[in-house]
């Protein structure tokens, strides 16, 4: 349940910032992360060309509501 609490405050925070989406990089190898972002709402996306830097494989984005 923490993880969930953390990401529902890290949203929390984007929203009352101004921030329309969230968005992550994460690794296929972490099962338990990518369950808890789908089941929080996360889409997989396509590798943005500005993610080169990352040994990440996934990325993932998340329209938050106002």
């Amino acid at each position: 349940g923490t993880g969930r609490a953390l990401l529902a405050f890290a949203e929390s925070e984007a929203r009352a910032r101004g921030y329309r989406a969230v968005y992550l990089e994460t690794h296929s190898a972490l099962v338990e992360a990518l369950r808890l972002y789908e089941s929080a709402g996360y889409a997989e996306i396509g590798r943005p060309p500005e993610a080169i830097h990352s040994t990440m494989d996934r990325f993932m984005l998340k329209t938050l509501e106002e």
